[in-house]
């Protein structure tokens, strides 16, 4: 258990629905030709083996009560079937359509009930690549956290 410093605690206590406190990062990936594994599958599978590599995977805030002090943050199992979730895009699959889908899901606040971190595999561009959308709430992350979620998320070797 660890207590959220004095700006973590301003980002979740200044967050509204007109007013989201979080972070996101767009990723596209070209497939190998003759791909036909699910991507989605593959993501979960890969975070999976490393969310020893990201606290954030596993931090889970906890209010204190009444809010009379910053909340804590406590280790949590992830829930990969609710974090990584699969969007498909309408056909034609444009970048627009991406772009607007990405819009949509920026614009929804993360669930404090969980961890507050979500991945979007999106499927349909027109072009055959996939993409993920990333979303962090901001008390969570700094540059020292972005380096080891980067690293769990964009290592390709076997073993991280």
């Amino acid at each position: 258990m660890r207590t959220a410093s004095g700006l973590d605690g301003a980002f979740l206590s200044l967050e509204t629905q007109d007013m989201p406190m979080h972070v996101g990062s767009l990723h596209l990936f070209e497939t190998p030709s003759g791909y036909r594994k699910d991507f989605t599958t593959q993501v979960r599978r890969m975070i999976a083996g490393r969310l020893h590599l990201a606290p954030i995977f596993t931090r889970r805030m906890v209010a204190a009560p009444l809010n009379f002090a910053n909340p804590v943050w406590i280790e949590t199992e992830a829930d990969l079937d609710f974090h990584v979730q699969r969007v498909d895009l309408p056909t034609p699959g444009t970048i627009a359509q991406l772009q607007d889908c990405v819009a949509g899901l920026h614009a929804r606040l993360l669930d404090r009930d969980r961890p507050l971190w979500m991945l979007y595999v999106i499927e349909g561009l027109a072009d055959g690549a996939k993409a993920y959308y990333v979303k962090i709430h901001h008390a969570l992350i700094d540059g020292q956290a972005g380096a080891a979620l980067a690293a769990a998320l964009f290592d390709l070797s076997p073993k991280p």
